[in-house]
């Protein structure tokens, strides 16, 4: 039998010293070549995990450039049709954005009415109406050919 003892490693200076013989150095080399093979196997699968984030990454990059295009499209015609267009709550009339024809049809401005419902500025000449509405919508899923009076900001009905 053979006796070695070395240093096997240093770690902060700390020496770890091993007796070995032949037999068991045999099985500590057989040992680390099964250790370093999973080290690679390791690093291998981290390289695509990597590789596999990075794809995802540069997807979720792409899916957001698309929205942000879209939403981008959406706005300008949002703001471009000939038409007054309003987006609200339907619960309680908040309003989450109007078109720029908004202002000329009812005397409010986009920041004036952003934030606020339909109640805050007394637009619904008959509130009535409005639940009419809500309820077609609610039913039917659309509203056709409906004529409605609306209060101006200068306090006309129109």
């Amino acid at each position: 039998m053979l006796f070695i003892g070395f240093p096997v490693f240093v770690m902060d200076d700390i020496f770890i010293f091993l007796d070995l013989t032949a037999t068991s150095l045999i099985d500590l080399s057989i040992g680390m070549m099964l250790l370093i093979a999973a080290i690679v196997n390791q690093q291998k699968n981290i390289e695509t995990a990597l590789h596999v984030m990075q794809t995802e990454m540069d997807v979720r990059k792409h899916a957001e450039h698309v929205l942000q295009e879209r939403k981008a499209l959406f706005e300008k015609v949002f703001q471009l049709v000939p038409v007054t267009l309003t987006v609200t709550r339907m619960r309680d009339g908040y309003y989450i954005d109007v078109n720029r024809n908004w202002k000329s049809l009812s005397g409010w401005s986009r920041d004036e009415v952003i934030g606020v419902t339909s109640a805050d500025i007394n637009l619904w000449a008959d509130i009535e109406q409005r639940n009419k509405l809500v309820e077609l919508i609610n039913r039917d899923g659309e509203v056709r050919n409906m004529q409605i009076s609306f209060r101006h900001h200068h306090g006309h009905i129109f």
